[in-house]
């Protein structure tokens, strides 16, 4: 086990085994949250025990003592509940977001609260884009909230427009690839003008008249000697032109 982090998203508790740090009995798994709208708090968890029947256990956060990779800890004796009174609890999760000026903004699908005073910091907003194909998640601030019901939550148009972005989807992935293609493809240019600019400096191997730079004669040179110019043909250092006749042999 390890010591709980500070902020946690609610989703990260969702289905962790729940064992009494005393008896190290497993006590069920954490079915849902138990939410405080009005104050934007989350005040303890439910837990279902046992694969069917009615019978829920409630624990508030402070009974919450530690919790690691394979679950969680807790203390003290939980409350009994049924699943009816489960069923009242209210919570802004799955609600439908709107904007004031009457545009339908995204599904809150989570949040993030802190683990020792329950405080919510942020709703998580999915916002769908490209017909469903990609899903950005941003912030909203429970400050921003003008109002809610049992289904929807309502903002202002200014809110919706200045969310900040929590996670993007597949347009923001999109587009960062973009980028990083765009400043590669300038860094590639400004790399090739500066070795053009280097071999236009004077004084630089290559640059005398008649020579390429590994200082054999140019194709439209004359070749030393010769009456006449005329195309010389690189045979890999053979020279073509025939031998003189008073050539010896051997």
């Amino acid at each position: 086990m390890t010591t709980r982090p500070t902020v946690v998203r609610q989703s990260e508790l969702l289905h962790q085994l729940v064992l009494d740090r005393n008896t190290m009995e497993a006590l069920g798994r954490i079915e849902l949250l138990w939410m405080y709208p009005q104050s934007h708090r989350v005040l303890g968890f439910i837990c279902k025990s046992g694969l069917i029947g009615p019978k829920k256990l409630v624990f508030k956060l402070a009974q919450l003592d530690a919790w690691g990779s394979s679950g969680i800890f807790t203390r003290s004796q939980p409350e009994e509940t049924d699943l009816s009174r489960v069923k009242q609890l209210e919570s802004l999760i799955g609600h439908e977001v709107w904007s004031n000026g009457g545009d339908r903004v995204g599904n809150i699908t989570d949040c993030l609260f802190n683990l020792q005073t329950g405080a919510i910091s942020q709703y998580l907003l999915v916002v769908s884009r490209w017909g469903g194909v990609s899903r950005d998640v941003y912030q909203l601030p429970p400050g921003q909230i003008l109002s809610f019901g049992n289904k929807r939550t309502l903002i202002t148009a200014t809110t919706a427009k200045s969310l900040a972005l929590y996670r993007g989807g597949v347009e923001h992935s999109l587009t960062n690839f973009k980028t990083s293609l765009q400043e590669d493809y300038g860094q590639a240019v400004q790399e090739l003008k500066s070795l053009g600019q280097q071999a236009k400096k004077p004084g630089n191997p290559g640059q005398e008249a008649g020579r390429d730079p590994g200082g054999a004669v140019s194709g439209n040179s004359p070749i030393p000697g010769s009456k006449r110019a005329g195309p010389r043909t690189n045979l890999g250092g053979v020279d073509p032109r025939p031998a003189s006749p008073s050539s010896s042999i051997g």
